[in-house]
């Protein structure tokens, strides 16, 4: 009996580690997912152990391959995508010099503090139209720098966290173009390393951390080892492609890659994100990368203010006063509640719960509550609210790009047809949302196909590999409504950032 070949797709994110098997036209055959520890020493640190990230990712293959009923040489080839920032210290022979940092750790806010006001980040933001961040390479190295000298010694690489499972895979140290820009040190014109930004950063001693080949997103960076196929149950020789950058994984997992068309993922944070030839006239706020598709950057906008939200609210209120109701039902309550929309609801939730930290007054908030309002009232608007935010991103990513004339939806918020149904009536487009359930996992998926010559591009893959599971139109009846709400939102956005 003939056993056809199958892609594997791994997508290490800052809380899960995902990994899908697909068939050559997108099936998805089986998904696994695993949370490795994180740890928090001191406020503002966020680290994993290298050695726990690995395990992770050799359990979920595991998994995955179980679970998909499919031999361990009908891995045709394999490919990986992961969260942008963070980074990993590793020596000569590729092992971790320190634990993996998560883009979202803090520590570096005193050395960003010092880009800024020396009138570095400025500089750097004119050239990769990326304002620094404390979870970059440049104010991390310049913590270990002050804090931890000894192990800067020690370190010969600098590896983003799925370009150090690559080479766990592999044995092969190398990095990824698309993952590496989120450095800030990258010129995205050129799609190389610039001298001129490590000079601006003040990292020119760290500049030999870079010197591990720079890769596509498609080239073939290894071959599984044979202590990783022992590890992992995959067999050994399948080739490992360099992979992508999550967002842009899963922005081309989801089939968004022509002008007009931008994708949306709502899970615990609300991003969007589109390919565009150009990006001079992007809003500030709009982060650009450079990306697998030829002449195009990934522009993007996010804040964790998705489904997390809900979480919250979930968590702390509903499920407490009804511990009768099992999370399925809590979670279609929810769907209930928003099922058709409700103009006389004037509660106004502002979702910045865990953006907090990031901008004075920038904290959540109910605006507009009063006596008669109850518990289902702030559900409302706590769902809404979400939407709202992801609206705004829309509306700021558009800045300077094609107008949008359609959209992609994947995430947590895109298994619930009624929400679904909201956002596509708040923003009176089309919203198809594709099928399967990891989008980024089927992006890295697409990298392994074009890496052994499967597809010959990422539009033969898409339309391969991508299928839509339904479309939603929009009703324009809810047009003047949604409207006035999003008025509503961005004039509180104002007044709150104004306090």
């Amino acid at each position: 009996m003939k056993q056809t070949p199958v892609l594997m797709g791994i997508d290490i994110g800052g809380s899960n580690i995902k990994c899908a098997v697909f068939d050559l036209k997108g099936r998805e055959l089986a998904t696994a997912k695993t949370a490795p520890p994180v740890h928090q020493p001191q406020a503002g640190w966020v680290e994993r152990e290298a050695e726990a990230v690995w395990a992770a990712v050799c359990q979920v293959i595991r998994t995955a391959i179980q679970m998909s009923s499919i031999f361990p040489h009908q891995v045709a080839s394999v490919s990986l995508c992961g969260y942008g920032g963070g980074l990993c210290l590793v020596d000569e022979q590729g092992d971790a010099v320190y634990p993996l940092i998560v883009s979202t750790d803090t520590r570096a806010s005193c050395q960003l503090k010092t880009l800024y006001d020396c009138g570095a980040a400025e500089k750097i933001f004119h050239i990769t139209h990326q304002q620094p961040w404390e979870g970059q390479a440049a104010s991390l190295l310049h913590w270990f720098r002050e804090y931890r000298p000894d192990v800067l010694s020690r370190a010969r690489y600098l590896l983003t966290v799925k370009d150090y499972i690559c080479s766990q895979l592999t044995s092969q140290i190398s990095c990824e173009i698309t993952d590496a820009s989120n450095h800030n040190l990258i010129d995205p014109k050129s799609s190389s390393y610039s001298e001129n930004l490590f000079r601006l950063s003040d990292l020119e001693d760290e500049r030999r951390l870079f010197d591990a080949p720079l890769l596509s997103p498609i080239s073939v960076a290894g071959r599984i080892t044979a202590s990783a196929a022992a590890a992992t149950g995959l067999a050994q020789g399948i080739p490992v492609a360099a992979g992508l950058y999550d967002v842009s994984a899963c922005t081309l997992g989801c089939g968004a890659l022509e002008p007009g068309t931008f994708a949306m993922t709502n899970g615990t944070w609300s991003m969007a994100s589109c390919f565009s030839s150009s990006y001079q006239q992007a809003d500030e706020s709009t982060i650009v990368t450079v990306t697998a598709l030829e002449d195009r950057f990934l522009l993007e906008q996010g804040s964790p203010t998705g489904t997390v939200n809900l979480e919250w609210y979930l968590d702390r209120f509903l499920s407490r006063n009804h511990p009768e109701l099992s999370r399925k039902q809590l979670y279609d309550l929810c769907g209930t509640v928003v099922e058709k929309p409700n103009p006389q609801n004037h509660v106004l939730f502002i979702p910045h719960l865990y953006l907090g930290g990031e901008k004075p007054n920038t904290g959540g908030a109910f605006l507009n509550l009063q006596g008669h309002h109850e518990e289902e009232d702030l559900l409302y608007a706590v769902m809404e609210g979400i939407l709202l935010s992801t609206i705004h991103h829309i509306s700021l990513l558009e800045k300077g790009t094609t107008p949008f004339s359609s959209a992609v939806l994947s995430g947590g918020l895109s298994s619930s047809r009624p929400w679904s149904q909201m956002l596509c009536d708040m923003l009176q487009r089309p919203i198809t949302i594709p099928e399967g359930s990891q989008q980024g996992a089927r992006g890295a998926a697409m990298c392994a196909g074009i890496a052994i010559g499967a597809f010959s591009n990422f539009h033969q893959a898409a339309e391969a590999m991508v299928h839509p599971a339904r479309t939603m139109e929009p009703r324009s009846e809810y047009h003047e409504l949604y409207h006035t709400r999003t008025e509503t939102y961005e004039k509180a956005l104002r007044v709150i950032h104004s306090l």
